[in-house]
């Protein structure tokens, strides 16, 4: 019976990362029941086996992958060192990767029309602002600076020849140039 156990969970995660791949690739709309079980070379009938519905399943995928991805990239910064927070949301910026701030993008579509996508991007954002708010005593900035981060996300998914630090750099104060 054990044998089993590992087997499931081994196919639930095959198919997560086959929805990760998927809304990468294509989309939150490419990520459908036969192409998310084909990547994950699993029967159509496994996805609704282990997930009610595929929105619960790509939700689950691609929220858990951003949630593991910026809660790593928060736990490498000095809270101590408020001119620390530009460069690291600069590097986080850098950090992610193209796929990934598509999948940030289509967080973003899809929480227009699910509330609960809504709720938990909103969660993320606020538990972020208030992380750089306490470290810069100023609400308003760190609003700014993480809508700032936001957008030159999006714009770099547009141009790729933007450099995200380099922006960050010019408009941010920092030990080193501020």
């Amino acid at each position: 019976m054990p044998r089993l156990r590992s087997d499931g969970a081994r196919t639930r995660g095959r198919l997560l990362e086959a929805a990760v791949e998927l809304v990468r690739e294509g989309g939150w709309d490419a990520a459908t029941t036969r192409a998310i079980a084909a990547r994950a070379e699993t029967p159509p009938g496994s996805v609704h086996y282990h997930f009610d519905t595929v929105d619960d399943l790509v939700f689950e995928a691609v929220s858990g992958h951003l949630a593991e991805d910026v809660t790593s990239a928060l736990g490498d910064i000095d809270p101590d060192d408020v001119s620390h927070w530009g460069v690291t949301l600069a590097t986080l910026a850098t950090r992610v990767s193209d796929a990934d701030a598509r999948l940030w993008l289509e967080l973003c579509l899809r929480a227009i029309q699910d509330r609960r996508v809504a709720r938990w991007m909103r969660r993320l954002l606020d538990d972020g602002r208030a992380e750089l708010a306490a470290a810069l005593g100023d609400t308003d900035a760190a609003t700014g600076l993480v809508a700032l981060a936001d957008g030159l996300l999006l714009h770099k998914l547009i141009d790729p020849s933007i450099d995200v630090a380099a922006t960050f750099a010019a408009l941010v104060p920092t030990k080193g140039n501020g």
